[in-house]
């Protein structure tokens, strides 16, 4: 028999449901790569990637700063949404950052309102022979989905700005010769039971050349703004590097499988469904 999706208590839903359309402005950004741990090549292309519940058409900085002092303007005015740059690895607006560690990333609203750190310290290193064989050695993690053990109410919810998800998962592959020994998976989303940002992170040991894998990161039901989805990362951890950072981020704005099926159903229908009616 299909495992009836756990029940949300009737208060926090509808809260969760009347505060859809108002997003608050205070605390509307998360950095979510890079965000620690992670260790780029200068010059090369690398996503910088966040989540945003501010007012639609707001605008922000993305700031590159060291050991908690500014060093310069990365990209000095972009949409807050859809929450993504390109970054050629160390550079800002007049000038390259020397090789180093205790970078962050801040990204920041024109008016000062909102902003947000990368979690902790991430590193910049020459494409040198500086950089040791075992540092030097590429590998290419793809993160490929993020998905559900199953999305009983179809991918979105008819007439609400909301998805439900009975679980939590993502599909890392590692399209390199190498093993990755250990690498880091990093969600974030907008919970709207708890009616907060939500940053769930999971460090995995040792994935084979050419190996995939499912990795579980919340094992609950969860009830995404759809407006801002969820957005994911993978990173190989330790002195391993990924030239290629085009491929290790993703967002989804519905539930999906491993095969998506169904469709929207009415919110009135769903809400009675959770709520056990």
């Amino acid at each position: 028999a299909t495992p009836r999706p756990r029940a949300f208590p009737p208060l926090a839903l509808c809260l969760c449901l009347c505060c859809i359309a108002a997003p608050a402005r205070a605390g509307c950004l998360t950095v979510t790569a890079p965000n620690g741990g992670e260790t780029l090549l200068l010059g090369t292309a690398a996503a910088i990637t966040w989540t945003s519940t501010c007012a639609p058409g707001t605008r922000v900085r993305v700031v590159l700063r060291k050991n908690g002092a500014y060093v310069g303007d990365i990209a000095a005015d972009v949409p807050a949404a859809p929450g993504s740059f390109t970054w050629q690895a160390g550079r800002y607006q007049g000038g390259t950052a020397p090789a180093g560690s205790g970078y962050r990333i801040r990204v920041k609203t024109l008016d000062g309102s909102a902003f947000d750190d990368s979690n902790a310290g991430f590193s910049l290193h020459m494409q040198a022979a500086t950089v040791s064989a075992t540092a030097s050695l590429p590998v290419d993690l793809e993160l490929e989905n993020i998905l559900s053990g199953a999305c009983p109410y179809g991918p979105t919810l008819a007439g609400v700005d909301a998805f439900y998800m009975n679980d939590l998962k993502v599909h890392v592959r590692n399209r390199s010769q190498s093993t990755v020994k250990e690498f880091r998976v990093r969600v974030t989303y907008y919970d709207l039971a708890r009616q907060r940002n939500e940053v769930v992170t999971r460090d995995v040991k040792a994935l084979g050349p050419g190996e995939e894998r499912i990795v579980d990161l919340v094992r609950a039901p969860v009830l995404v703004r759809a407006a801002t989805g969820i957005r994911g990362a993978v990173v190989p951890l330790g002195r391993l590097v990924d030239p290629d950072m085009s491929n290790n981020t993703l967002g989804v704005r519905r539930c999906n499988t491993r095969v998506t099926s169904g469709t929207g159903r009415p919110a009135g229908s769903v809400i009675q469904d959770i709520l056990g009616r």
